[in-house]
């Protein structure tokens, strides 16, 4: 059996100009025939069983009479239908799954104000347990859902006083899997969950909307604008991963949410805009914010957010040492690579009394990048042993092993990474340039030989 919404959405595709917002929708008709005039007698006298009035009125007039009064033929078009909604509360409706977006996007608080959304022509049942996107085809309309998760305006604070701050962001969860095929609303849901997880959003002194996520240290970032680019080109599966651990996993939202804004400030790249940094850095943030939860609640917080620190900062004082160890065989190469250059001039100059020096500089080559190679490869062995220890005495028997590389991240691992490339390089430079240097002392020598040889097989090849 065809419902009534159904049958009213058959009627207005017949319209133009079709508009729908939360309160009515409103579609235009040039001309009526008889059967399109007792459809909408008969929509209207069911309309009150589903909360709705239905009236027909002239579109050259404003004077509010509804035609349906009259009889067919007494009034000429252009017409315009006016079906308007009564309020219901905690609940939105709509007729048609396209108007719905485009009204999300425009006015998200008015969707975060309620709890169920009603969709007539909605093409799939979005099951969430705190908030229901059902098909509007009865007139019974039931709320009935889990309670609602912590709204972010109870741990962020907006001291702009404009209300920013999202009031929920059960329907951004709910809508999160069926936008993709609609980048404004995704768009909204992404903006929406970035701004729950500020610890405080201000205006600067440019009036620019900034957020706010360590108060200390004053780490904050300028928030790009609803229509910004950056919502829709950047994936949120990261922030919505975050915003649903901090406001979905259970009741203690303020120390998640604290646990996540330390980490934020930590990694926010310097200079980003709240959008663009937050992408760039929720990843390790959110993975770091999880041990230190997990730690939390196992009564290890006191001792193991020191740990944090303190493995943070040795990790990164060793980062930097084996960079330096790095740059000095690039510096040593550079240096005797200049040498060798100098090597050849005299050479060049001196004619055969510079072969014994470029035979000394090639030697010295050799032994420069051995000395070079086992001084910087000395030192980062010294660096891993360290790390090893300290991870194996200190850190393990209070982290699980995967927690431990969590933390630590890929930049030590990649900087390790990135020496033994660079030294399996330097040393195969400092072989070619004593080889060239080699060859270029003894190259009268070598192209004796060569035509001694050459002179040898012609000979041999005549007899």
């Amino acid at each position: 059996m065809t419902s009534w919404t159904t049958k009213l959405r058959d009627e207005l595709t017949d319209g133009k100009n079709i508009l729908e917002n939360a309160a009515q929708v409103v579609a235009d008709f040039d001309v009526l025939s008889w059967r399109q005039w007792q459809s909408l007698l008969a929509l209207r006298a069911d309309a009150v069983a589903q909360h709705v009035t239905v009236r027909l009125a002239s579109s050259l007039s404003q004077d509010g009479y509804d035609l349906l009064d009259d009889e067919f033929g007494a009034q000429s078009g252009p017409f315009r239908l006016f079906c308007t909604k009564q309020v219901i509360p905690q609940a939105l409706r709509f007729l048609f799954w396209d108007h719905f977006k485009s009204f999300a996007s425009r006015e998200p608080s008015a969707v975060e104000a309620v709890r169920s959304v009603f969709v007539s022509d909605l093409p799939e049942v979005v099951a969430n347990p705190t908030f229901s996107i059902r098909r509007w085809d009865t007139s019974s309309i039931e709320i009935g859902i889990d309670e609602p998760s912590t709204s972010p305006v109870h741990v962020v604070n907006d001291a702009t006083g404009t209300g920013v701050v999202p009031v929920s962001l059960d329907p951004w969860f709910a809508l999160w899997p069926v936008s993709a095929d609609a980048p404004d609303l995704r768009a909204t849901c992404v903006r929406r969950m970035a701004l729950a997880l500020a610890t405080s959003i201000i205006r600067d002194r440019t009036n620019s909307l900034t957020a706010l996520v360590d108060l200390k240290k004053k780490s904050k970032a300028i928030i790009e604008d609803d229509g910004d680019a950056i919502w829709q080109s950047l994936g949120g599966d990261n922030l919505e991963a975050a915003a649903k651990w901090v406001y979905l996993d259970g009741k203690d939202t303020d120390n998640r949410h604290s646990l996540l804004a330390a980490e934020l400030s930590r990694s926010l790249p310097k200079g980003a805009t709240w959008g663009t940094g937050l992408f760039a850095a929720l990843p390790g943030a959110l993975e770091s914010a999880r041990v230190a939860y997990r730690l939390h609640l196992y009564d290890k917080s006191i001792d193991a957010l020191k740990l944090m620190s303190d493995l943070r900062k040795g990790l990164s004082e060793d980062v930097k040492a084996v960079a330096s160890q790095t740059a000095a065989l690039s510096a040593g190469l550079w240096r005797d690579a200049a040498v060798a250059v100098g090597a050849v001039a005299f050479k060049y100059v001196s004619g055969s009394a510079g072969v014994f020096v470029l035979l000394l500089t090639a030697g010295y080559l050799l032994a420069s990048c051995y000395l070079n190679q086992r001084v910087a490869a000395k030192a980062v062995a010294a660096i891993k042993g360290n790390e090893a220890t300290f991870r194996t005495k200190l850190f393990l028997p209070l982290l699980t092993s995967d927690e431990y590389k969590e933390l630590a991240g890929d930049r030590y691992s990649a900087v390790l990474d990135e020496f033994d490339t660079y030294s399996k390089l330097v040393i195969k430079a400092y072989i070619l340039a004593a080889s060239l240097v080699v060859g270029f002392a003894l190259w009268p020598q070598i192209m004796h030989v060569i035509e001694m040889a050459v002179r040898y097989a012609a000979a041999s090849f005549q007899c």
